[in-house]
């Protein structure tokens, strides 16, 4: 998120901006042009940062956002191991709105505690989420509220400070790994007490990317 948008942000938390003219919460913010705070405020509505209420005026969304038909999910970029910092305005990229409908029940049961992290690398790409892998680019949404794995559930871990999603697994020494699912031959994670680890949150559902059919010609009717 733009730095400018970040400021935004934290300023509309504690003051009603309504009140005042595009050039003052310019002046506020240390910006030159009033439009510049235009675009900006525009950009936060677009990302579903910021929604206007019945009387017109703006507030912050950082978490997710159930509506008639749609629920707005926040896309985290930075994660760390402090739970509490995944919803601030820094770490959220945007948020990805999805129609009810397309939501497993428990992601609609749990929605105040599910955010959302878009795939690197294919290192889960023959894992099994309700029948669907996870390949680069798609949408993982995630339970933080689960942070106490069963066997073989999926997580997002953070193992001094490289984050990533795996399979959480026991062997027949009670030894924990973190292993991956993929094509590709990835050595495992070993954990014990004494390693900086925490699991962030457990794999709720996958959404898949859009498949784009580059090559197709459109016509104009």
């Amino acid at each position: 998120m733009h730095k400018t948008q970040v400021r935004l942000v934290k300023l509309i938390e504690s003051t009603d901006i309504s009140k005042f003219t595009l050039r003052e919460i310019a002046k506020m913010l240390g910006v030159n042009h009033p439009q510049t705070i235009k675009y900006h405020l525009k950009r936060l509505e677009k990302l579903g940062v910021l929604v206007s209420n019945r009387l017109g005026k703006l507030t912050t969304v950082q978490k997710s956002v159930l509506g008639k038909d749609f629920v707005s999910i926040p896309v985290i970029n930075d994660i760390d191991y402090d739970i509490a910092s995944f919803f601030t305005v820094e770490n959220i990229t945007g948020y990805l709105r999805v129609a009810k409908g397309v939501l497993e029940k428990r992601v609609l049961d749990s929605i105040n505690s599910v955010f959302v992290v878009k795939a690197t690398g294919n290192f889960m790409n023959r894992t099994d989420i309700l029948g669907k892998n996870i390949e680069e680019g798609d949408y993982v949404l995630i339970d933080f509220k689960e942070q106490n794995p069963k066997d073989g559930d999926r997580v997002l871990s953070s193992t001094e400070g490289f984050s990533a999603i795996r399979r959480y697994l026991k062997d027949e020494t009670g030894q924990k790994v973190l292993i991956t699912e993929s094509t590709q031959d990835f050595p495992p994670i070993y954990l014990d007490e004494s390693v900086a680890h925490v699991i962030l949150g457990t794999v709720l559902q996958v959404i898949k990317k859009p498949k784009l059919n580059h090559g197709a010609t459109r016509k104009d009717h």
